[in-house]
């Protein structure tokens, strides 16, 4: 149950945009890869407000 609550739980305070100019080639095997590391720019997300 917690692999399930920890990424939902980062998904909703962070932001996971690409680096730009990254480019992500990728390679066939028995599962899609990419060739080498996806390079991610991590950003807090802005504090919604309720009320």
């Amino acid at each position: 149950m917690e692999a399930l609550l920890l990424p939902a739980v980062l998904l909703k305070r962070l932001r996971l945009r690409p680096e730009p100019g990254h480019r992500v080639v990728p390679v066939e095997r028995f599962v899609l890869w990419a060739d080498q590391d996806i390079r991610m720019l991590v950003t807090p997300r802005a504090a919604q407000s309720t009320g």
